[in-house]
């Protein structure tokens, strides 16, 4: 089976998203654009991770369809980016994670630790 992903995608929860980025449209549109395996992005925010869980489910191992479908379309998996941001020879600077999880259990874990550090559900409003 060939694999046309997109595992860097963002919620309708992050900074100059579409509000209408939710798990069933972000489904949709990735069938126009030819893509089987989707990232679900930010899972470390609290309300997305929520949805996440009630409207996922696990098929197999790491990968999760869309709740209550005749016909499952689209496969996704647990993907948030992490944002590291430093200043070094006096400029800004920033390095993005793509992290994959291989479970709702290791997102909760993420998130923990996560917490520890910051906010997880900020997207860089006032």
């Amino acid at each position: 089976m060939k694999v046309f992903a997109d595992l860097h995608i963002h919620s309708k929860y992050a900074r100059a998203c579409s509000k209408d980025s939710n798990l069933e449209n972000l489904e949709k549109n990735s069938l126009v654009k030819g893509l089987n395996l989707l990232g679900t992005g930010d899972f470390t925010h609290p309300i997305w991770q929520k949805e996440i869980k009630q409207k996922l489910e696990e098929v197999r191992q790491g990968i999760f369809t869309l709740r209550n479908t005749k016909t499952p379309q689209i496969n996704f998996m647990l993907q948030t980016e992490i944002s590291l941001i430093y200043s070094q020879d006096g400029k800004g600077r920033r390095v993005h994670n793509i992290i994959l999880a291989p479970s709702l259990e290791v997102v909760d874990k993420i998130t923990e630790t996560l917490l520890t550090f910051g906010r997880v559900d900020y997207d860089g409003r006032p």
